[in-house]
């Protein structure tokens, strides 16, 4: 696997998350639990793949006295509601899902240095870290919400973007980008999140019921991403887009040094530091 530049810190972002409607409706003694995601239900895409893992153990762990209905598209909301609900809600965290290591995609030109990232429209998430790591690089970092970003780069309105290599394929990225540069740049983790008040109110055996089906989806989902990914730059290349690994990824992390120290202020010494020490494994 192609070196990283970083680490991605969950405690700064978690990306696009599984995260349970609020609510939980009672229709003939069954509890109905909303689970929504903002990408696509591809068969292959990681979201959707821990989704329906997490349905179909619940749904058996609990008799059949749980149904999950699953929301995807942006259905309950995109990344800035949710962030909303979490903020105004208590969240209970079951499990942290394989999201994958993000890449770099364009219609400029592939990135084999920092320099390939300069003036380049990349679209980022609304997050400062992400926007600091491609402005750093002399990129023109755009934030977007995700909803909004696949007409863009049709359009021509941004280059391109970063995305983990599922989510090109189900998405349909190779169609409006040409170029796939395996920077791995980040790592994204799924975190699968309910609602703290939603579980509070289920009695005992639905909260294992619960609780042990986000373990069991985990591991699956985490299985089902690994087999995939080792398929996926064949397929895409096979779909037209043109494929380069990167060489030297010093040289990317030491464009980022700027950014580093910057996260550091903001975020736990300990975390940060394994983070740092995984990177250096990986040198």
């Amino acid at each position: 696997m192609t070196p990283h530049f970083g680490k991605r810190m969950t405690s700064l972002v978690l990306g696009v998350s599984l995260l349970f409607g609020s609510g939980m409706a009672m229709a003939q003694a069954k509890t109905i639990i909303k689970l929504g995601w903002t990408s696509s239900a591809g068969d292959t895409d990681p979201y959707a793949v821990g989704a329906r893992e997490f349905k179909k153990a619940v749904e058996a762990n609990s008799q059949g006295r749980i149904e999950v209905q699953l929301f995807p598209n942006r259905q309950l909301g995109d990344e800035k509601k949710m962030a909303a609900k979490l903020d105004a809600k208590g969240i209970k965290l079951l499990g942290f899902m394989e999201g994958g290591f993000r890449n770099m995609i364009n219609n400029v030109r592939p990135v084999l240095k920092p320099d390939d990232v300069k003036g380049v429209k990349y679209r980022v998430m609304q997050n400062p870290v992400f926007i600091g790591m491609f402005s750093s690089m002399g990129g023109n970092a755009v934030p977007m919400a995700w909803g909004e970003t696949f007409t863009a780069v049709q359009q021509g309105t941004i280059d391109g973007l970063e995305i983990p290599l599922a989510v090109i394929d189900q998405n349909k990225y190779f169609e409006v980008t040409k170029y796939l540069s395996l920077t791995n740049h980040t790592y994204s983790a799924i975190p699968l999140l309910i609602s703290k008040r939603t579980f509070d109110r289920m009695p005992e055996d639905l909260k294992k019921a619960v609780v042990d089906a986000g373990v069991a989806a985990t591991k699956a989902q985490r299985s089902v991403s690994e087999q995939v990914n080792a398929s996926l730059v064949k397929s895409l290349e096979s779909k037209g887009m043109k494929v380069n690994r990167i060489a030297d990824a010093a040289a990317f992390r030491k464009s980022l040094e700027g950014v580093y120290d910057k996260v550091r202020t903001t975020t736990d010494a300990e975390i940060m530091q394994e983070a740092m020490a995984a990177v250096q494994q990986r040198k």
